[in-house]
């Protein structure tokens, strides 16, 4: 079986003190990166493609969206929209309503060797977590399931009877990605217009935090420039 990978990044607990890193994608058109995103690195670019880079949404701190019709594999064709910046924010306090904001209330990597990565990130301000997990895509066939050891096949279960086997940790983590990604993908507006070319490159951020505030406001800082991976920039 071939063996993917989702990794999550998600900025949305406030936190003061230490070093998360974020990883992201910016684009060539862009100088400022985006604070929010969901996409694929299929960890080489396919033959006569530019980058391994496969983008399924992108948001940009003023409210301007780029996204692929795709929200499994992404890719081309993209299309680009606006929303209104306070619908950035309802995000945040809707990820906190589901419990979302506290990194330290469950397990969120279950990261594995030699795989290829989708990342779901939001970098804004002091707001920084991550998630990581594989499941999205060794499901998508409903011949395995994804556990805290790697694939299994179901032999003849159900996904749900699997998934019900699994410890109380992953479950919860399985409910709170679900909420996740439904909330994030649901500020892609209906429509937009069709971008012929985008060029994106990895984009990495460091956010300082230790200490959960759930009060604290969703505003701050858009994500810096970045020009790499290796590229890492404070968020104050």
């Amino acid at each position: 079986m071939r063996t993917f990978w989702l990794w999550a990044i998600l900025a949305s607990a406030h936190l003061l003190g230490a070093e998360i890193e974020v990883l992201g994608v910016k684009t060539a058109d862009r100088k400022e990166a985006p604070i929010a995103g969901v996409y694929i690195d299929l960890g080489r670019a396919p033959f006569g493609e530019k980058t391994s880079l496969k983008v399924i949404l992108l948001v940009w701190g003023d409210g301007r969206l780029l996204w692929s019709k795709d929200r499994l594999f992404g890719g081309p064709p993209y299309f680009e929209g606006k929303i209104e910046k306070e619908q950035i924010v309802s995000l945040a306090k809707k990820l906190g309503q589901e419990k979302l904001l506290d990194p330290a209330a469950i397990r969120r990597q279950y990261m594995y060797a030699d795989s290829k990565h989708v990342f779901m990130f939001l970098a804004k301000g002091v707001q920084a977590m991550t998630m990581v997990s594989g499941h999205p895509l060794v499901e998508r066939d409903g011949e395995y399931i994804e556990t805290p050891d790697g694939g299994q096949k179901l032999e003849g279960k159900t996904l749900s009877a699997a998934l019900a086997e699994q410890p109380a940790e992953y479950k919860e983590f399985r409910k709170q990605w679900d909420a996740a990604m439904k909330l994030l993908l649901s500020i892609i507006p209906s429509e937009g217009d069709e971008k012929k070319s985008v060029d994106f490159s990895s984009h990495v951020v460091r956010v300082k935090n230790t200490v959960h505030d759930a009060s604290a406001p969703a505003g701050g800082p858009d994500a810096p420039e970045s020009g790499s991976r290796s590229d890492k920039t404070s968020v104050e």
